[in-house]
């Protein structure tokens, strides 16, 4: 199990633990964990997130490779020879896990989607919380 929290500032937070012959006892204590998560450290970052980007119709955060915006979520796809710019709005963007990435589509358009590591890129899993943020 890994937890990793980064801040602004660069320091960093970290929760790894490997499962003991306990599953029971690890599926326990990773639910508490993630419930403390969710109590006390998800609403800041995400209040945090969505102030930056109401602050200016034209603000930006970036989460990997996408810009988030006030009005939606742009990233690029790259084709064979050129890359294209793509725009979701808040109102279509629909989210699902698969892999371990955090899949970002949009609801109306199967061929706009990209893909967010969960594991490699920070921040990525409140992207699905920020939405209803935004709406």
């Amino acid at each position: 199990f890994l937890f990793v929290f980064n801040s602004t500032d660069g320091s960093q937070i970290k929760f790894q633990w490997k499962a003991s012959q306990d599953l029971e006892k690890d599926k326990k204590f990773n639910k508490q964990l993630i419930d403390a998560i969710f109590q006390y450290i998800l609403p800041g970052v995400i209040k945090k997130v969505s102030k930056q980007l109401k602050f200016t119709y034209n603000n930006t955060v970036k989460i990997g490779h996408c810009s988030i915006t006030k009005a939606g979520i742009e990233f690029d796809t790259k084709g064979w020879l050129f890359s294209k710019s793509n725009f979701i709005p808040w109102s279509r963007v629909e989210f699902n896990i698969e892999n371990g990435d955090l899949v970002v589509k949009d609801k109306f358009s199967t061929k706009i989607k990209t893909a967010l590591s969960l594991r490699e890129v920070d921040n990525a899993f409140i992207l699905q919380f920020l939405q209803e943020t935004m709406n």
